[in-house]
Order: structure tokens, then sequence, then C-alpha cells
């Protein structure tokens, strides 16, 4: 039930915009993604493949004129150029070096 549920949730209502129920769909390199975005620089974002998400719950200084600008392009790129890439690295490496089951 929970897996029909986020695959229902997750599918875009209107393919051509890759955006239903309030999230957004995606592609991270060649992995399928989904986030949704909120007030003030909030982030959820959802790799299922790489067994990732990263919520990111940000405050937004909106005196600062540079400040909801800059913050949208770093948590924009944070995810597919900083996390994600980690993540990866982080998985080749594990799995080179686990025991192999007996």
């Amino acid at each position: 039930m929970v897996k029909l549920g986020m695959h229902v949730a997750t599918a875009p209502a209107h393919p051509a915009e890759g955006y239903g129920y309030q999230w957004w769909v995606t592609t991270i390199g060649k992995d399928p993604a989904f986030f949704a975005l909120g007030m003030g620089g909030q982030l959820i974002e959802v790799v299922p493949r790489l067994g990732l998400v990263v919520v990111i719950s940000t405050e937004v200084d909106e005196e600062h004129p540079a400040g909801p600008s800059f913050m949208g392009q770093l948590l924009s790129y944070m995810v597919p150029g900083i996390i994600v890439p980690a993540v990866r690295r982080h998985s080749r490496h594990f799995d080179r070096h686990r025991k192999p089951k007996d």
C-alpha cells in the first residue's frame, strides 16, 4: 500500500509539466527523483534508487536583497551537485569493501 501510494503521489498529474500532488518529478543524472519546495527555503528531495532523502529547513532573510535568490540557487544545486555525487562515491566505496555473505 505504501509503495502504491508513493507511486501515485509522485506521478505527475500533468506529465509534460513534471508536477503533481505537491511534488516536482525530475531526475538527477539518470536516477528518478522528486522534490517538494516550501516557503523560505524549505526542501524535501527523494532519490529512491539511492535510498536518499534530503530535508533542508532554512530561514531566508527577506530583507537581504540577495537572500531568496541566492538560497534558491544554492538549494537547487546542493542535492544534485554535492549530496548525490557524495552518496554515489560512498556507495561504490562501501560496495567494494563489503564482505560477501556466507
